[in-house]
């Protein structure tokens, strides 16, 4: 009832001022819905929301607790980003995040490290969508750690990290990580839909028994862009696809992504009918059978800065997992090697907040090497630092000239003394 009342209050003012402003009757305006401040829990806000209008926003904290979007055109996000808001299902049950009433892509999560899903039970008893569970639904998910969660029900599991029937989500700058199914898609599993995944990472995923340890597609139109596979596992008898296994009626584009380290195998096409093009790629050990070369493609050590390590038990079990640095190293065959005619969208940015395109060419993967590095000689160092004047633009004071934005290491905008004290972190004398 309080936070109703404070709810009503809010829209109340917020309406009040926009009448004043512009004399309009009958305007409704937005309100920013606070979590703890107006509402307990997230479910409570989203459930007071008014679609297409509304947004609520997180305060860092860990929420134990599952929620729905109820089908609300609302947008989700945390005021500190991933690692410090952790929406958290354990003893709970159920997927962690639902989206099933036809959620588009207004429908926004941004944010929040999801873990401790066990998944939504579906008619089959099996368990899908551990993390996140997508159902005839289109969101938009943006800078989410999926970790830890899993799918495993009595007659089988997928879609661990998340799981997408009938849906096409945006899937932007997110991490999957130590996520577990028990038949398909560790970290994640597209079915009948088209999803869009950017500058991802999928890193110590596994299947039980089953193929796809990172990611299963089936009767699905793919696009794959920027992403990162290492260390995903498809364990048992048909422990096919380490990294991503391709199913029946699958058209599915991989541009720019990095497959490496993972077990038994990189991309496995299961039959004849699943047909991807893969181009500009590093993909170890080389394309699949009935992969369409696109061109641009590599067999080569990408040169991680740190691969990931399951540690001295050998299983990616919670306990003593280093998912890496899947960052590029200098020297990396992937940098600067992706598609030379990709342009980024304004504002597009990398797994970790930089440019998409530093030095000229986008590279391989989901982080872009280059950061500090003025020069484009892969070593931050003084002759890099002689540039800086010439690039600081103070503040807000609009955009940079073209180069300096290997510079702005917030990516914010502009290159000033907070990005200063980034370079001072990497610059070698």
């Amino acid at each position: 009832m309080w936070g109703m009342r404070m709810l009503q209050t809010k829209r109340w003012a917020t309406a009040a001022a926009a009448l004043v402003s512009i004399g309009w009757p009958g305007v409704s305006a937005a309100a920013t819905l606070n979590v703890p401040g107006d509402f307990a829990t997230i479910q409570a806000c989203i459930d007071a929301a008014v679609s297409g209008v509304d947004e609520c926003v997180v305060a860092p904290g860990t929420y134990h607790e599952t929620i729905n979007f109820l089908g609300k055109a609302i947008t989700l996000r945390s005021s500190g980003g991933a690692g410090v808001t952790t929406i958290d299902a354990t003893g709970i049950g159920g997927s962690v995040v639902t989206c099933s009433t036809g959620e588009g892509p207004d429908t926004v999560l941004d944010g929040f490290t999801i873990t401790r899903g066990r998944g939504t039970v579906d008619m089959f008893d099996s368990a899908v969508g551990g993390g996140m569970y997508n159902y005839n639904s289109s969101p938009t998910v943006s800078n989410c750690t999926f970790n830890r969660n899993i799918a495993i029900g009595v007659s089988g599991g997928s879609g661990g990290g998340m799981y997408n029937l009938l849906s096409s989500p945006t899937v932007t700058n997110c991490t999957f990580s130590g996520n577990l199914a028990m038949n398909g898609g560790g970290g994640m599993s597209n079915l009948y839909g088209s999803a869009t995944v950017t500058n991802c990472t999928f890193s110590g995923n596994s299947t039980i028994y089953g193929v796809g340890g990172g990611m299963v597609n089936g009767h699905c139109t793919l696009t794959v862009i920027n992403c990162t596979f290492s260390a995903n596992t498809a364990h048992g008898g048909y422990g096919w696809g380490g990294g991503m296994i391709n199913g029946p009626d699958t058209a599915l584009t991989i541009s720019n992504c990095v497959l490496s380290g993972n077990s038994p195998d990189e991309i496995v096409n299961s039959d004849g009918s699943a047909v991807p093009t893969i181009r500009f790629s590093n993909v170890q050990g080389g394309l699949p059978i009935g992969a369409i070369d696109g061109g641009g493609n590599i067999n080569l050590d990408p040169i991680f800065v740190r691969p990931p390590d399951p540690g001295p038990d050998g299983e990616w079990d919670g306990v003593d997992d280093d998912y890496g640095d899947l960052r590029l190293q200098a020297g990396s065959p992937c940098i600067n090697a992706g598609d030379p005619g990709f342009v980024a969208q304004p504002a597009e940015t990398d797994l970790e907040g930089h440019a998409r395109v530093l030095c000229g060419r986008v590279d391989m993967g989901a982080y872009e090497f280059g950061i500090g590095d003025y020069d484009c000689d892969q070593t931050v160092n003084l002759s890099d630092f002689s540039a800086w004047s010439s690039c600081t633009t103070g503040p807000h004071s609009g955009p940079y000239e073209g180069g300096c934005e290997g510079f702005d290491f917030d990516g914010d905008g502009d290159v000033d003394l907070l990005d200063f004290g980034g370079f001072q972190t990497i610059v070698v004398p």
